[in-house]
Parts: C-alpha cells; sequence; structure tokens
C-alpha cells in the first residue's frame, strides 16, 4: 500500500500540475532524466518513485504528462506542504530540463554519472624517499550513458596517480586507477586528484592525506664503556646493533671510529648494506688504545637518508708493570653478587657472559714473592659451591692471614668439592700483610689498604657474600647500608 504521505504528495503535486503552464521547448532532456530518477533531498522519494510518477513518464502514471511545464512544478513545489523539502533544491535550468523529459522522455537519450570509491584515502605514516602501497580508486558509472573520462589529474608531487585503464565507462560499468604516497616533505600531507568527464559537474575530485617522516637509525646503545683494560689482557669487544625503524630502506654509506684506539672490528653492517624496514645489522667494535690513559670517540654511522647517528666510545687503557697483576672486580646484575678475580683467561670469560659487569672497581696485586722471599704474602681463593640462595649460588673469598686459611682448610681437610665446604683453589697472587690489620688498620707508606667487607646473614638470611675494595668511601658506604666492615685484610701497590 501506499503511503499517506506518498498519496498526499501525489494527489497535491497533479493538482498542481494540471493548472501548469503550457509546455516548453526542452532545455536538456538528458539532465531532465537525471533529476527525475534521482533523490534529490535524502530520506525522500524521487519522481521515478513507484509510489509517485513511476520510473517511466511515458507510463502517465498520477497524469505526469500534466507536468511538463517549469511553472507548474515550482508553483506545486512552492504551494503544496508535503512537497516543502524540494523548495530552492531546483534553480530554473533544472525546472525547465525535468518539464522537458516529463514532456518528451524520448529525447533524453541517456545521461553519464559518476560514483567514486573511495571518495577520500588516508595513507599510513610513509618515511621520506619511501612509497607506500598502492591504494585503488573505483570509478563507476551509474548512468544511462557513456562516462567519457579526459584526464586524471594529482595536484601533489606526493600523491602519484598510475595504472589508469579509464577513458570510456559504459553504462553500470567501472574503471580504476592507483594511487602511491610518495612524500618528498616530513609531516602531514594532503593532494587530491582531479577526474574530468562528462558527467554532471565536469569534475570530481578524490582527496588524499599522508604522515610522512623522517626515516632514521637507531643504534641499541648510547654509550659504550669499555671500562679499564689492560695491556695484557684480551682486547673487549662490543657490538652495537642499528636497526631501521621506519618504513623507507635506507642505505648505510659510512662507519667509521673518530679515533684509532676504537677499531671497527667485524659485523654485519658494512658500506653499501641497505636495511630494510624494521631491520638491522650489528657492528662489532674492539678498544685497543696501545698507550695509557683514558680514550674516548665517536662510531659514526651515516646513511643516504636518515641523519647522522653516533654511539659514544669510552675506555681506558692501563699498562700493567712488570711483575704485577690486576684485580678487577665484577657484578652478577641477577643475583646482585660481586667477585673479583686477577687471571686473565676468567675476566676474558665473564666479559662476553650475559649478567656479568664490570664495577669499575679495580687494584694491582704482585704475580710473585719478593726477592729476597718473604716480604709478600701468598693470597689464597676458596670456593664455597651452593652457599647461598637456596643453594643456587656460591661465593669466593680471599685472604693471606695465616689464621684464616688454617681455619678454612680445618673445616675440609680433604680439599672436596662438595656443596658449602670452603675449596682450596690455592694462590691467586701475592700482596702485604697490614701493619694494623682489621677496622682501623693501616698499611705500610706506599702501599694500598684492601678493605673487606661481608654481607652477612643476619642481615641478609641465605646470601652471604665478600667485596674487596681499596676506597675507603665504597667501604663505608657499604657498611652503612647494612654489609660487616671487616677492615684492611692486606696490603698492595699503588695504581
Amino acid at each position: 500500500m501506499k503511503s499517506l504521505f506518498e498519496g498526499r504528495l501525489i494527489a497535491l503535486f497533479i493538482a498542481s500540475l494540471l493548472g501548469a503552464m503550457n509546455p516548453v521547448a526542452a532545455q536538456n532532456a538528458n539532465a531532465g532524466q537525471a533529476l527525475y530518477k534521482a533523490i534529490l533531498v535524502p530520506g525522500n522519494p524521487s519522481c521515478a518513485s513507484g509510489g509517485c510518477h513511476g520510473p517511466d513518464p511515458r507510463d502517465r502514471q498520477n497524469k505526469i504528462q500534466n507536468g511538463d511545464t517549469p511553472g507548474g512544478i515550482g508553483f506545486a513545489i512552492s504551494s503544496v506542504r508535503d512537497m516543502s523539502f524540494l523548495r530552492g533544491r531546483l534553480s530554473a535550468t533544472e525546472l525547465t530540463d525535468l518539464a522537458a523529459y516529463i514532456a518528451n522522455p524520448a529525447a533524453a537519450t541517456g545521461t553519464p554519472a559518476i560514483s567514486v570509491s573511495p571518495p577520500s584515502i588516508s595513507f599510513r605514516t610513509t618515511g621520506l624517499g619511501a612509497s607506500s602501497a598502492a591504494r585503488t580508486v573505483t570509478v563507476s558509472n551509474p548512468g544511462t550513458a557513456a562516462l567519457a573520462i579526459s584526464d586524471i589529474v594529482s595536484n601533489s608531487s606526493d600523491f602519484v596517480v598510475s595504472n589508469s585503464n579509464c577513458s570510456a565507462v559504459a553504462p553500470a560499468g567501472s574503471c580504476s586507477f592507483n594511487v602511491t604516497f610518495r612524500p618528498r616533505a616530513t609531516g602531514a600531507r594532503t593532494g587530491a586528484a582531479t577526474i574530468s568527464h562528462n558527467a554532471m559537474g565536469a569534475t570530481t575530485i578524490v582527496t588524499f592525506s599522508g604522515i610522512a617522516e623522517q626515516p632514521t637509525l637507531r643504534a641499541s646503545i648510547g654509550l659504550i664503556d669499555f671500562g679499564f683494560v689492560a695491556g695484557d689482557a684480551p682486547r673487549p669487544i662490543r657490538t652495537v646493533t642499528i636497526t631501521n625503524p621506519t618504513s623507507a630502506p635506507i642505505g648505510l654509506t659510512a662507519i667509521r671510529s673518530t679515533t684509532g684506539s676504537f677499531i671497527l672490528f667485524s659485523g654485519t653492517c658494512s658500506v653499501g648494506v641497505v636495511l630494510a624496514p624494521s631491520s638491522s645489522c650489528d657492528i662489532d667494535v674492539k678498544f685497543d688504545a696501545q698507550q695509557a690513559g683514558v680514550r674516548d670517540a665517536e662510531l659514526i654511522i651515516e646513511s643516504n637518508l636518515a641523519p647522522l647517528i653516533s654511539v659514544a666510545l669510552i675506555g681506558e687503557w692501563i699498562v700493567i708493570p712488570v711483575g704485577y697483576k690486576l684485580v678487577m672486580e665484577y657484578r652478577y646484575a641477577p643475583l646482585n653478587y660481586y667477585f673479583i678475580t686477577s687471571r686473565p683467561i676468567e675476566q676474558q670469560g665473564l666479559d662476553g657472559i650475559a649478567g656479568f659487569e664490570r664495577t669499575g672497581e679495580r687494584f694491582f696485586v704482585y704475580a710473585s714473592d719478593s726477592t729476597p722471599p718473604g716480604e709478600r704474602s701468598v693470597l689464597t681463593r676458596f670456593y664455597f659451591d651452593r652457599i647461598a640462595v637456596r643453594e643456587t649460588r656460591g661465593s669466593h673469598f680471599y685472604t693471606l692471614i695465616e689464621a684464616e686459611r688454617k681455619a678454612l682448610r680445618d673445616l675440609n681437610p680433604s680439599n672436596n668439592a662438595a656443596p658449602r665446604l670452603p675449596f682450596d683453589e690455592g694462590a691467586d697472587s701475592f700482596a702485604i700483610l697490614p701493619v694494623v690489620e682489621g677496622v682501623g688498620g693501616r698499611c705500610a707508606t706506599g702501599l694500598l689498604p684492601v678493605y673487606r667487607l661481608f654481607r652477612g646473614n643476619t642481615r641478609f638470611p641465605d646470601d652471604p657474600n665478600h667485596r674487596f675494595t681499596v676506597r675507603s668511601d665504597l667501604y663505608n658506604a657499604f657498611v652503612a647500608n647494612g654489609w660487616d666492615g671487616e677492615g684492611v685484610r692486606f696490603c698492595v701497590p699503588p695504581l
């Protein structure tokens, strides 16, 4: 059934048409046909609606033949309440076109129309110098005559139109073209493609937007501190990972160190390598200063698109005097465990184990007894296996005090490598006994005191650990934090 609104609309429109002016000559029957079939106001019917005059005026539904004058149509629109939605919607030319079509539908040979999908495209963020994935715009012809497309032009070099197969589009047919975002500057970019055609309006615009980012390279670390390196120790190597986090491929054009103290040893990064988006490569840097003192430099990485990036390099080269050994301290971060060693092979191994890090604390010891013998004492190293953290961690202990050595050896007379028993690992090096041992102790003039700290079970249950340092400020700070201060335990040559 027809709605009450549609019935009133038809009746009132017929009444207005019956009082219309005489027919006039057609201005554009094709345009009138398009108007007749179009929904001019969303939510309201078209003239071609079955509830109004039907798809073809020649069927004479509701006496449509009486609506063949622009004046009659205009009068009906202005005076009939149910047609008020059309007021101000049609120009005099459009009224003439509509009347011309109603007067002679055969004069309408067909009208092209155009529809684009999507009408706008927002591109994903794209790196400067890169190209986005192509997006497709489909052009359809919902009209009744061939749609002729004469040109498709982008107004911005940031948005490139390509692969167009659009020229003549048959009714109900379609064609397409691609658009690629190739930004020429950073920031928010906008543009549009103008489609020139023979349909109503003559041109149709598809808008584009996108954000262009500056291509960048990212280093895995901003500073490599090689710490101190002894002249006869293995040369430490550190790795820097260079990543391309942006959407543009980036070619490496230069990789260099600003001084010869730091050597680019190896790695997968090299000049000419192109890093694809989200890919990475490595640079291995070796510290080999050859002269005593602190050395610093920068690792420079340059590319064809991204700004230069740099990694700070620093290290201290230590010349070990003849007859000395260098004791270095490490901390195993996962368990907050401190450990010292003068053995180069252990130092090299710890430098390559994840979790171990140099603390920067160090001191010299003697490599052998004195000549004549007797002035220096053996610094003995003991190891307690599974002594801490629910028997998951061991701990080392150093002493040159004979009473301490004897007490530990008496706990394990057969020196078995057994859990929780002190295992004597033998002589580590040589040092000198203090003039006064313990808290408040001191060394002979010209020697450095080595203080011993103990993280005991009273304040740190199941987490024992000894620490040795030549720094009184560090010693006092740890005592303040609950460690037991055991004072001066041996003496060593100055740094």
